[in-house]
């Protein structure tokens, strides 16, 4: 009931914001932009604005994640730093039988259907452990969901193969927790700390083949899907780099934003600090009690160790650190409800509240930006592009 709730509550919304915006064209929220190169599949798509949002270039993927047509890469800002998250985009085009036009829808209700499934997890996991389901709507309208949803990013389905790989695990179903592991780092390259965990849990009960399993395959699969573009593309197989950097080197650039702004304190950011406060908190709870420590747990610590060393491009703005960090509100949830202190369960139920109230405030920017500056209007069609000038691409040595 609180997934099929929250995915209805959802659908309506969107339903209502594309036809208020778009005339009911739920393509646009893949975002497209003016000055980018789009496939031809997406000509009638309308344009949010000059360069739209990552869910663009995912999307493109969609049509032709092989890139079979010489064309595809011209519509990615980096070929090789998005196509590394080919799982969804390829997961669309084999339910589209390749067809792209189709690819693009699948595209969409993939990466929203994978975001219910994964607030269902969470929810019937909580009801499996005698614990309240309904905490999980938290984590429906949370900020790295509200980002993920409205601008169609595939890393909803990362989360939801992330928890897929610990549910699977936790009812020890090898093949499937293994399979779901892959998946995620198809998906998205740092859910490989899921397949970390998991190994780390497998081998404190002495099953090292199946530790190792978890260690080696996601790398192996991960690894020739990376020969791969580099056969494609060579020097821009390197770009899109930059998300790292020392621990909280962004505060000195951040808090100015915040906190001396013109108009006042921009709250919405504010809280943003506060959530990622809360998730520092949340990442040292469970190293108190190390011998305690199950997969969830050490995925925990280890998605929170790598919030640490994101870079300023990151914390710029909530869309990027909510996305990056979506994990991290569901983690804190599951691992709250099995503490035994009441103290230990609020200071990780506050990850969920914050992230929720920060979505909340997300959710109301968009739309009073939907009402203050757009009206329904009619989709023109775009007049079909020519191919962009091809990149340079330096000869193999």
């Amino acid at each position: 009931m609180v997934a099929v709730t929250a995915v209805l509550a959802w659908g309506v919304f969107l339903v209502v914001m594309a036809n208020f915006r778009w005339g009911g064209e739920i393509r646009a929220y893949v975002c497209l932009g003016d000055e980018f190169y789009h496939p031809s599949a997406l000509d009638d798509v309308p344009r949010v604005g000059v360069s739209g949002y990552d869910g663009q270039y995912y999307a493109a993927l969609a049509t032709d994640p092989f890139f079979s047509r010489h064309d595809t890469a011209q519509a990615l800002d980096a070929p090789g730093y998005r196509a590394r998250r080919v799982m969804i985009p390829l997961l669309a085009w084999l339910l589209a039988l390749g067809m792209p036009a189709s690819a693009v829808y699948i595209y969409q209700l993939l990466c929203w259907g994978l975001a219910g499934l994964a607030v269902f997890l969470v929810a019937r996991w909580l009801a499996d452990d005698g614990h309240a389901p309904w905490w999980a709507y938290l984590l429906a309208i949370g900020a790295g969901m509200v980002t993920s949803v409205l601008r169609t990013t595939p890393d909803t389905g990362a989360l939801a193969l992330v928890l897929l790989a610990l549910w699977f695990h936790r009812h020890d179903r090898f093949p499937l927790a293994l399979t779901a592991a892959c998946a995620a780092v198809l998906a998205r390259e740092t859910s490989y700390l899921v397949a970390l965990a998991v190994a780390f849990s497998e081998a404190r009960r002495r099953r090292f083949v199946r530790a190792a399993a978890f260690v080696a395959l996601p790398v192996a699969l991960f690894s020739l899907w990376q020969l791969n573009l580099m056969r494609l593309f060579h020097g821009s197989f390197l770009e899109g780099g930059g998300n790292f950097s020392v621990p909280f080197g962004w505060l000195a650039r951040k808090l100015p934003a915040v906190f001396g702004a013109a108009h006042g304190v921009r709250w919405g950011e504010a809280v943003g600090l506060l959530a990622i406060a809360a998730s520092c908190v949340a990442t040292l709870l469970p190293l108190l009690r190390p011998s305690s420590m199950e997969a969830p747990e050490l995925t925990l610590v280890l998605f929170g160790v790598m919030g640490l060393f994101l870079s300023y491009a990151v914390y710029v703005e909530v869309w990027a650190y909510s996305r990056v960090l979506i994990v991290v509100p569901f983690l804190a949830l599951l691992v709250a409800e099995r503490q035994d202190l009441a103290w230990r369960r609020w200071a990780l139920r506050s990850v969920p509240i914050l992230y929720a109230l920060l979505g909340v405030l997300v959710v109301v920017a968009e739309v009073r930006y939907a009402l203050a500056d757009h009206a329904p209007r009619p989709i023109k069609r775009v007049a079909a592009q020519a191919p962009a000038p091809a990149r340079p691409v330096p000869p193999k040595p």
